[in-house]
């Protein structure tokens, strides 16, 4: 614990370490600060050359009494530790999820210094804090200017899955569409701020949050996604996608339901041979976790049109149920979540390992093109077998097919 701190004396101020030699209210921005960016730790008795003063008991007293005027109160503990016969005090404080403000205003952290929040990064706070919800503020745009196949799409739908339509006039104020409703069923809403970026060979496609254009987003995923062989349950061995259908829409789903709408930056879908990324502005809400999910909206109106329309068939399960099917269907795929404070990201990736017979066909093919008969006389295989593990290959990016019928062979990709 010493060798820690006087490592951090030497090393000096900076994003999350600060020097106080006395109490003041200077102190208080400084916590306030570290709870609203990625924490810090306070030395109280340390001037700004990082030299040892020391303080007094009643310098505590002082600090403590100040916390208290901190709203709501922060995550904030200490410690008294003594060196070369001075005491210091040592407040540590961790990020949180909530926005803290002292005196009504509210600081982040930038470099060594604390900044009052923008009024975008109020907002991005808030909405991470569940203080505000976007979806339900009213937009510019008017009842009759959606989208005609959107809106089409979410009536049908509606109806297939829940046997009814709700009422669009929840969704409405004085007129206009909601934000969340505007979001689904308007293009120019969604293409101007809340576009979705799918990479894929080497091409960006550019999407926006409308209904329509989140099924065009997912048949584009699906479509660029390869086949591998897999055993299915009473069904034999069949060419599937490398990534559950279902799994995959329900990704994509939740990163349109619960990113942080404050915050402009894209969606980002970044597609690979054997490795799917989705990536959306935002953290968990507090108190939920990638391990324990649960439902708690950041887009509860969003939300709600979202299982209105049977994209969201139960809340809070899509995370486990993801995670079944993927034990189920496809235990060759890993699948996470990465969640800082700035993003939540959604990864499927494929183990690609090969086989003892697929690094002989590969240890063949290195010697250049050859048809599927002289590889399964090669391999000692029927011809039918042979194909069968070379469309494998292929769809999982090892080997190239060129030529059709008798003039078919196959490569190094």
């Amino acid at each position: 614990m010493i060798a820690e701190i006087i490592k951090n004396l030497r090393k000096g101020e900076g994003n999350d370490v600060e020097f106080k030699p006395i109490y003041s209210s200077e102190l208080l921005k400084d916590i306030v600060a570290f709870a609203n960016t990625r924490g810090g730790t306070l030395y109280l008795g340390v001037d700004h050359n990082g030299n040892i003063r020391g303080i007094k008991e009643e310098d505590l007293a002082r600090v403590w009494a100040g916390i208290s005027s901190i709203e709501p109160l922060p995550p904030v503990s200490h410690e008294i530790i003594e060196i070369d016969r001075k005491k210091i005090g040592v407040f540590k404080v961790k990020p949180s999820k909530k926005l803290h403000t002292l005196n009504g205003a509210a600081y982040i952290r930038i470099g060594a210094t604390n900044k009052i929040i923008s009024p975008q990064e109020l907002l991005e706070k808030a909405s991470e804090s569940l203080v505000v919800y976007w979806d339900e503020m009213v937009s510019e745009y008017k009842v009759g200017e959606e989208d005609r196949d959107s809106l089409e799409l979410f009536k049908k739908r509606a109806q297939e899955f829940r046997g009814q339509v709700p009422s669009l006039e929840k969704y409405t104020k004085e007129g206009k569409w909601l934000n969340g409703a505007a979001l689904l069923l308007i293009s120019d809403f969604s293409e101007n701020k809340y576009g979705i970026l799918h990479y894929v060979d080497g091409d960006i496609f550019r999407y926006n949050s409308t209904l329509s254009h989140l099924e065009k987003l997912y048949k584009s995923i699906m479509d660029h996604m390869p086949e591998v062989r897999r055993k299915r349950k009473g069904l034999g061995y069949q060419m599937v996608p490398m990534f559950p259908a279902w799994a995959v829409r329900e990704a994509l789903v939740n990163a349109v339901a619960h990113r942080n709408y404050f915050d402009l930056g894209p969606i980002y879908v970044k597609q690979s041979k054997n490795r799917l990324e989705i990536i959306s502005p935002g953290a968990f809400p507090p108190g939920v976790t990638p391990e324990m999910p649960r439902h708690k909206p950041r887009n509860p109106l969003l939300c709600e049109m979202l299982r209105a329309s049977g994209y969201i068939e139960r809340f809070g399960e899509g995370i486990k149920k993801i995670k079944e099917i993927i034990n189920e269907y496809a235990q060759d795929v890993d699948f996470w979540i990465y969640v800082n404070e700035d993003y939540t990201k959604v990864v499927f990736e494929a183990r690609l390992e090969i086989s003892v017979e697929e690094q002989r066909i590969l240890e063949l093919l290195e010697k250049g093109p050859m048809s599927s008969s002289a590889l399964a006389k090669e391999l000692g295989l029927s011809k039918k077998t042979m194909v069968e593990r070379l469309n494998n290959m292929v769809a999982r990016g090892l080997i190239v097919k060129e030529g059709r019928g008798p003039a078919t062979r196959y490569k190094i990709a």
